[in-house]
């Protein structure tokens, strides 16, 4: 049965990232290239004029913008912070949080979701990042970067067309293929022929499939595929041969 994507669930906090606007699709698409984005919210004080102007674009691309007017000292971070944990104890618990801000005061509630057993992103502009934040998260990029990242993305995915190959299938062919052989066991080279005639190979495929498994390992070449294989204890590697365990 295949795993269900992630849910993610994103925070900007548009005070310390004002350059967002200018990402906000990319970052849109990054997002999502982790999984369901289920939850997007800005934060804004409306008595700052620059912070109106930003919400506008966003509210237009499809961001829940938070007005936080209150002149005291951190109140946006505190509703964003507020507003995550009520998320975060709802019905729909998101599995990833994106934090958008490079401000060390989310280091705590950073390490608290870790401990939620909850996957955090962090997310921060150039020249403003305080490096807690940055170490205290699971995953980090420069807001910068993720034009790049897209792009670096779409050329893979082009090039990787029907070259991808589901690990269960792929585990599948490879234990067949290694049945066919007369003393039940095989060289890489043989079943590197063999898988290719399977009829679970990806059509079109000419390099080796990229095999994909459900926790986000990918496996490019045969000799990783089939270590990762006998690491699971399907199949044995020894003085260059494979064969199936005995029972």
């Amino acid at each position: 049965m295949a795993k269900n994507k992630a849910t993610i669930s994103c925070y900007v906090d548009i005070q310390n990232v004002c350059s967002f606007p200018q990402y906000a699709n990319d970052f849109v698409s990054f997002a999502k290239s982790q999984g369901d984005l289920i939850i997007q919210k800005v934060y804004y004080n409306s008595n700052c004029k620059n912070q109106v102007n930003i919400v506008k674009k966003l509210k237009s691309l499809g961001y829940h913008c938070k007005d936080v007017p209150c002149p005291l000292k951190n109140s946006a971070d505190n509703q964003l912070i507020s507003d995550l944990i009520e998320d975060i104890e709802g019905n729909e618990s998101p599995d990833k949080i994106i934090l958008v801000s490079g401000d060390g005061d989310f280091q705590s509630i950073v390490s608290i979701l870790k401990k939620l057993k909850k996957y955090v992103i962090v997310v921060a502009q150039y020249g403003n990042l305080k490096q807690e934040l940055k170490d205290s998260a699971n995953e980090f990029y420069f807001l910068e970067k993720l034009p790049q990242l897209e792009k670096l993305k779409n050329q893979t995915e082009t090039t990787s067309f029907s070259t991808k190959f589901d690990w269960d299938d792929a585990v599948k062919c490879l234990l067949d293929c290694i049945k066919t052989v007369e003393n039940k066991s095989a060289t890489l080279s043989y079943l590197g022929r063999m898988i290719r005639q399977s009829h679970l190979f990806p059509k079109g495929c000419k390099k080796f499939p990229c095999i994909c498994k459900s926790d986000g390992r990918n496996f490019s070449t045969l000799k990783s595929f089939v270590k990762a294989v006998s690491q699971e204890g399907l199949v044995v590697m020894k003085d260059e041969k494979i064969f199936i365990p005995e029972a």
